[in-house]
C-alpha cells in the first residue's frame, strides 16, 4: 500500500496565524519630533511679525565742538509665514470594512489599520518636506530618455551628482508630473505614475515617457499638484540666495540669508576644523548658538570616525524618542542627530529657538460635518481625508548653517 505523503495530508494541516500586522516601511519623522512648535495658535492666511534687519549706522566720534553725524535709524520690515494646506486621501469599500471589523476577520481592523498607517504616512511626508526648499521637488531626471525606465540624479551614483536625492523620495503608485518649472506651471508637464523603484537611481513608470535631463519630478496629476504649494523646508530657510524669503528680499537684506558653507559642488572630507568654522561663522554673524546638528547616516559615519577619540563628544543620549551624540563647540552642548530624509552631502547646524512649525490646525481627519468617513456616490465605498494647515518658518535664518559638499560614506538606498 502507498504510504501517506505530506502533500497528500496537506488539506488536513492547519495554518498558524501569529501576531499582528507587521510594518516594514521606514516612517520615522525627525522634524516633527525634534523641531519646536510655535506656542502661538493663529487663524487667517498668514503669521506676520516685524524683524530688525539693520542697525542704526549713525554712530561714531567727533572732536570737541565738532558737528554731529546725520541722523540714522533702525531698519525694520514685516515677515510673513503663509499657511500651506496638506492632504492625504484614502478609501475602503464597504465589504472590506464589514469583513474585517476586528482581528477575528484579519490581522488588523481594516479601518484601524488604514487610519493609523495613514497618519504615519502623512507625518513621513512632512518629514521629507521639512528638508526641502519649499517647491516639493522629489528628484530630477538624470538623462534624456524615451522609456518607461528612467534614471534620477543621485549622490549614490558611480559619478555622483552631489546632494541629489535619487529615488529616495519617490513612492510606488504615486502620480507625478515631470517637466520644467515653467511646464508644471503651464500645465504642460508629462503626467505619469510610478510603477516600481529599481534602486537608488532607477525607477519605472507605468508607460513610456519622453523626458529631458534636469526635468523636475513632483507629486500631482492633470487636476492639481504640490509644486510650490508645500510647506517651506530647511533647504529654503537656510539658504544664501538673493530671492525673497517670508516676504523679505534677501538681495536687499543680506542679514536675512542663511549661513551656507559650500565648495562649488566639489566634495571634501569632513573635518573638525570645518565644523568649528561653521559654528564660529554663525556666532560672528548673529551671536546665536547652534544647539543641533543633523545629517544623513552616510555623513554620520564619517563624523563618527573622527569624533570617537575626541573627548568633547559624549556618549549617546535620548530625547523625544531619538538618540543623539552630544558635542561641545565651546558654547554648550550640541546634539548630533542622523535622519534618513536629510539631504545627502550636507550637515545642518540649527539654533532650534529660531525655527518652528506654525500650525493653524494640526494633523487631523476632516470631520467638519461630524463624520470622518464619507460615502462615495453610487457605490458601497467610503473615503476619508487627512489634513493639516501649517508651515515651517524662521525669525532668524542666519542663525543656522548648512555645510554643503561634504563627502560621506557609501550611500545605500533600497527600492
Amino acid at each position: 500500500m502507498a504510504q501517506q505523503t505530506f502533500s497528500g495530508f496537506d488539506p488536513v494541516l492547519k495554518t498558524v496565524f501569529e501576531g499582528k500586522l507587521r510594518e516594514i516601511i521606514n516612517r520615522r519623522c525627525w522634524a516633527l519630533a525634534v523641531l519646536g512648535k510655535s506656542p502661538r495658535s493663529y487663524e487667517g492666511r498668514q503669521v506676520t511679525y516685524p524683524v530688525n534687519l539693520r542697525r542704526n549706522p549713525a554712530v561714531g566720534a567727533r572732536a570737541d565742538g565738532g558737528t554731529l553725524m546725520g541722523r540714522g535709524s533702525q531698519t525694520y520690515d514685516d515677515t510673513a509665514i503663509t499657511v500651506k494646506y496638506m492632504y492625504l486621501r484614502g478609501g475602503l469599500t464597504g465589504p472590506t470594512i464589514r469583513a474585517v471589523k476586528s482581528q477575528k476577520g484579519g490581522f488588523a481592523s481594516a479601518l484601524a489599520a488604514e487610519f493609523n498607517l495613514a497618519i504615519k504616512d502623512f507625518r513621513k511626508e512632512l518629514n521629507f518636506l521639512a528638508w526641502g526648499d519649499g517647491t516639493g521637488t522629489r528628484c530630477t531626471i538624470d538623462a534624456t530618455a524615451s522609456s518607461a525606465t528612467q534614471t534620477a540624479a543621485s549622490a549614490g551614483q558611480a559619478t555622483p551628482d552631489v546632494g541629489a536625492a535619487g529615488t529616495r523620495y519617490l513612492r510606488e503608485g504615486m502620480a507625478v508630473l515631470i517637466g520644467t518649472a515653467a511646464e508644471i506651471a503651464a500645465g504642460t508637464a508629462e503626467t505619469a505614475t510610478i510603477d516600481s523603484i529599481t534602486d537608488h537611481d532607477t525607477f519605472v513608470l507605468t508607460a513610456s515617457k519622453s523626458l529631458v535631463s534636469a526635468d523636475l519630478v513632483v507629486e500631482g496629476d492633470a487636476s492639481g499638484n504640490s509644486y510650490n504649494n508645500v510647506p517651506m523646508g530647511l533647504l529654503g530657510i537656510i539658504d544664501d540666495d538673493t530671492g525673497t524669503f517670508q516676504s523679505i528680499s534677501r538681495s536687499t537684506y543680506g542679514n536675512w540669508r542663511g549661513t551656507v558653507l559650500a565648495n562649488a559642488g566639489t566634495l571634501r572630507a569632513f573635518s573638525d576644523e570645518l565644523l568649528q568654522r561653521a559654528f564660529d561663522y554663525v556666532s560672528r554673524r548673529t551671536g546665536s548658538t547652534i544647539d543641533t546638528l543633523v545629517m544623513d547616516p552616510s555623513i554620520r559615519r564619517m563624523v563618527l570616525d573622527q569624533i570617537i577619540p575626541d573627548r568633547r563628544y559624549a556618549d549617546r543620549k535620548f530625547d523625544k524618542g531619538w538618540s543623539y551624540l552630544s558635542y561641545d563647540a565651546g558654547d554648550g552642548e550640541v546634539r548630533i542627530y542622523a535622519d534618513t530624509d536629510c539631504p545627502f552631502n550636507r550637515i545642518f547646524g540649527i539654533d532650534s529657538s529660531t525655527i518652528q512649525v506654525y500650525e493653524q490646525t494640526p494633523i487631523h481627519f476632516a470631520d467638519d460635518d461630524g463624520h470622518i468617513l464619507r460615502v462615495v456616490s453610487n457605490t458601497d465605498a467610503w473615503e476619508y481625508l487627512l489634513r493639516a494647515d501649517m508651515n515651517w518658518g524662521s525669525d532668524n535664518p542666519a542663525a543656522n548653517f548648512v555645510i554643503e559638499d561634504v563627502e560621506g560614506g557609501a550611500i545605500d538606498i533600497g527600492p
